[in-house]
């Protein structure tokens, strides 16, 4: 099967190194799935919000994905995110790095909503190693996420992270 090439993705973060090792050790199949769901992902990113068709199609990838596979996957990539870096996050992964922050908060696993909420905090709150848009899309994923828990976790974060001015 040919190559189907993740846009966008560019090797020197933890978390995208975590990635580009994970699509170089699967099988054909599974890594057209995933390269599928990387390129899906990153399209639409420069949006406020995910269309109403982004997130659909995100929905049926994770299907196709399998919801534990997924929820593997990209807990730990965004794990990698919240680790600190001695620079802030390049803007060229910032794409990627919304898509994921998009796709874990509409998918169809709740585990995701505090995994989000830590990734959005460390994101936001970092000066030198974090990331505005991706902590804002982190804040996006969860508002738009359908799970109860998400809109408590939004008022937690209002109640630690935001300092009024």
């Amino acid at each position: 099967m040919g190559e189907n090439p993740v846009p966008r993705l560019f090797p020197g973060e933890q978390w995208t190194d975590a990635i580009i090792e994970f699509l170089a050790g699967l099988d054909d199949s599974a890594a057209t799935i995933w390269r599928e769901y990387l390129n899906h992902i990153t399209k639409g990113t420069r949006a406020k919000e995910p269309s109403f068709r982004w997130r659909t199609k995100n929905k049926e990838m994770i299907t196709r994905i399998g919801r534990e596979k997924y929820f593997n996957k990209v807990s730990e990539w965004l794990a990698l995110v919240r680790k600190p870096q001695n620079r802030s996050i390049d803007e060229k992964y910032e794409p990627l790095l919304i898509g994921l922050a998009w796709s874990a908060g509409m998918s169809i696993d709740e585990r995701l909503i505090p995994v989000l909420s830590k990734t959005a905090g460390s994101l936001l709150s970092h000066q030198y190693y974090g990331s505005r848009k991706g902590g804002k899309a982190c804040l996006v994923a969860i508002w738009f996420s359908p799970f109860p828990s998400a809109k408590k976790e939004l008022i937690f974060m209002q109640k630690h992270f935001v300092k009024p001015y």
